[in-house]
């Protein structure tokens, strides 16, 4: 079969390969790729060497996709051929750490995920164990599904880890597609969300205005922190969220949230970042961070979806065949979409679909 394969640790070391159909073992289940997501890590990944410690090369790249159930290994029982699935990233656990015992998979030590440790999604098949396998809710769009995984990444960041609440102020720095998963997220939990970018960032901006948020600020051309303060009545937001992985969001954060408000990290900063402890602590203001998801993170957000309360089809701007995946990659690189997907059986690009219909205004109006 095609796949996208990355055959060292380090930067670049990557291509369009044919290797063997993979088949499924006991409990396991093979999945015809129909999507999968392009991250902005897979990116980076590429052009440094940037969270090489995850990787076990040669490895099949991608860890965001859905599909159709192909074939299932003796033992399954959840799923069965034709159904149409997607599935959280962890593969292998141990099962038996203090993280596993509180479903908390995303921290156990031993854990590997699709598209580092175990083959992922940039490919015709991949296999995964039918414990991470969900069927997707009637009438949810296979190739829509692809992009479940940055929801899930959004939910933990909102609902676990620094919680919204009705009524909150929330400020979310990153209009990138966790951002914008993220504001929606916080908007469905009943909170005025104010959506931070740069000034190349205004086609996004507009669209997480359709999205929910009730205000967009440019970094840069706007004064963030006062802005914020402004439309807080002076004392800031309730909660941050950090989502564009740079020091200058996290700086701008510390400063627009209210005494003992809250900061999720969400995205890895690309190098070393400093903020203001001595700000935070006379401020009782806490930081926590959030990686990647739980099973209990996908179990909200399909949910979410299922109720109609996020739209995942308005984020998906790009799509590309297999083969032309360096060109997906260059559109998440120089950040001309939104959501880029690779499918293998797509026979021409589809590019620029930027949502401006009345599901985002739905979304905005609840």
């Amino acid at each position: 079969m095609r796949a996208v394969v990355k055959y060292v640790k380090g930067a670049g070391g990557t291509e369009l390969a044919e290797i063997p159909e993979p088949e499924p073992g006991p409990g396991q289940v093979k999945i015809r790729v129909v999507a999968a997501g392009v991250c902005g890590s897979d990116v980076r990944m590429y052009d440094t060497d940037a969270g090489e410690s995850r990787f076990r090369p040669p490895v099949v790249l991608g860890h965001e996709g859905a599909g159709v159930v192909a074939v299932v290994g003796p033992g399954v029982t959840t799923v069965k051929p034709g159904d149409t699935v997607t599935a959280e990233t962890t593969h292998v656990t141990c099962g038996t750490c203090r993280h596993c015992a509180v479903g908390a998979l995303n921290q156990c030590p031993d854990r590997r995920g699709l598209g580092s440790g175990v083959d992922g999604y940039f490919a015709e098949y991949v296999v995964i164990r039918q414990e991470s396998v969900h069927r997707l809710p009637d009438g949810l769009p296979v190739e829509t599904a692809a992009i479940m995984e940055p929801l899930a990444c959004a939910v933990h960041l909102v609902l676990e880890r620094a919680p919204a609440r009705a009524g909150d102020t929330v400020i979310v720095y990153g209009p990138g597609p966790l951002g914008l998963l993220a504001t929606q997220v916080s908007h469905a939990c009943g909170a005025r969300v104010i959506l931070v970018g740069s000034p190349t960032s205004v086609r996004r901006l507009e669209l997480g205005r359709r999205l929910g948020a009730i205000a967009t600020l440019v970094d840069g051309h706007d004064d963030v922190s006062s802005a914020v303060r402004n439309l807080t009545g002076g004392e800031g937001a309730d909660v941050a969220y950090e989502c564009a992985g740079n020091e200058r969001a996290l700086q701008s954060a510390c400063l627009s949230v209210r005494r003992r408000g809250l900061i999720g990290v969400a995205a890895a900063p690309h190098a070393p970042v400093s903020c203001d402890i001595g700000h935070l602590f006379f401020n009782e203001i806490s930081l926590t961070t959030s990686l990647s998801s739980t099973p209990g993170s996908w179990q909200s957000a399909m949910a979410l979806v299922t109720a109609g309360h996020v739209a995942l089809e308005p984020l998906i701007t790009h799509r590309f065949p297999l083969e032309q995946w360096e060109a997906a990659y260059d559109v998440v690189r120089r950040r001309a979409g939104v959501k880029v997907l690779l499918q293998p059986d797509l026979a021409q690009p589809l590019q620029e679909s930027w949502c401006e219909n009345d599901r985002c205004r739905l979304l905005r109006s609840r």
